[in-house]
């Protein structure tokens, strides 16, 4: 992964996930509507060995039970700014539970978590874009 990508990741510390929610079928969705997404936020760290975004959640959670059920998911992590001066990577990864290893990276950036009652899980990063609006770049990965 370029380092540019691995930089960004680093320095933020929140992102958005997005995966299939097949719970949706429970309420009246329109026939060309084949598929909904479920949406969620989440704390990160970066595991830069595995290349993968440790989260802290709950088991119970809607995002967690979808993602474990339909583990290939979209994530977007983004610096919020004007639109000239945007930058953003989004990423296509694989929900898995954490490893020990990994809860402790977790840990060590957020310290509070170590009270809280949590699973951890494992964004394992597959395909990545990060985008910089004042450089006019894309850098891909792989």
């Amino acid at each position: 992964m370029h380092e540019t990508i691995k930089h960004f990741i680093h320095k933020m510390r929140l992102l958005s996930l997005a995966s299939i929610d097949d719970m949706a079928f429970n309420i009246k969705i329109p026939s060309q509507i084949p598929l909904s997404v479920y949406v969620a936020n989440a704390f990160y760290a970066f595991d830069e060995e595995s290349l993968s975004l440790i989260i802290a959640s709950d088991c119970n959670s809607k995002h967690v039970k979808l993602s474990l059920k339909h583990p290939n998911i979209a994530v977007n992590i983004a610096k919020d700014s004007k639109i000239a001066l945007l930058k953003g990577v989004q990423i296509k990864a694989v929900f898995e539970k954490a490893s020990e290893a990994q809860k402790k990276i977790y840990l060590k950036r957020f310290i509070f978590a170590r009270f809280a009652k949590t699973d951890f899980y494992a964004l394992k990063i597959v395909w990545a874009k990060f985008t910089d609006n004042q450089l006019s770049e894309k850098i891909y990965f792989p």
